[in-house]
């Protein structure tokens, strides 16, 4: 975890030092790329009434959304840096904000969520990021009772830069059906970007 943390914190507590926006802090290209990928999540998932964990939640700009959309989903957000968390409360005082890893180390129970949804979290090039997701999906399916939500990089004209990491959508997919008899990906929202959405199998809810 500190490694990790550590490397994640080098990245993102500058910008959250300099910025006030959210998308800014958490390195997205535009506030409308940022919007499109949560659009992703709201398109294709029935969320009122549902209870939703998101990984990586940074300055609470989900639960932002959802509010201003009027989609009444029961949220709770986790980061691992304690100043993320801290700055999603300050601006969304009424959200539900936690801070740990939950790869290491979950606060949440069992089952305790009808989706996980997690953006961004893969992006940052840590120099084993293949590793962390394969270990990071049982982490999701465990916690989920009805959908893994999640969105990553793919290369295209950025396939160079080291600085963030690229994946490739077909390794993913195979990765991904270990634990989803019900996967696809979707593109088209964002260059560069793919969210895969997976339904939990029956017998795991």
């Amino acid at each position: 975890m500190e490694d990790r943390k550590r490397i994640v914190g080098e990245h993102y507590e500058p910008l959250l030092a300099k910025y006030s926006r959210g998308y800014e802090i958490l390195d997205w290209g535009s506030l409308i790329g940022q919007i499109k990928r949560f659009e992703v999540l709201s398109d294709n998932i029935e969320l009122p009434g549902k209870k939703l964990l998101d990984v990586g939640c940074g300055t609470g700009d989900l639960f932002g959304f959802l509010i201003r959309r009027g989609l009444a989903a029961d949220y709770y957000g986790i980061d691992i840096l304690p100043k993320m968390v801290d700055r999603a409360h300050e601006i969304h005082p009424k959200g539900r904000f936690f801070t740990g890893d939950i790869f290491k180390e979950s606060p949440f129970s069992k089952k305790q969520f009808d989706i996980v949804f997690c953006s961004g979290v893969f992006n940052l090039n840590m120099g084993d990021n293949e590793i962390f997701l394969k270990k990071a999906l049982p982490v999701f399916f465990n916690h989920a009772k009805s959908m893994v939500v999640f969105n990553l990089l793919e290369g295209g004209d950025y396939a160079g830069n080291n600085k963030y990491f690229f994946f490739n959508q077909k390794d993913v997919l195979h990765w991904i059906r270990e634990y989803s008899d019900n996967v696809r990906a979707v593109t088209g929202y964002v260059s560069n970007d793919f969210t895969i959405i997976a339904e939990v199998r029956e017998g795991d809810r």
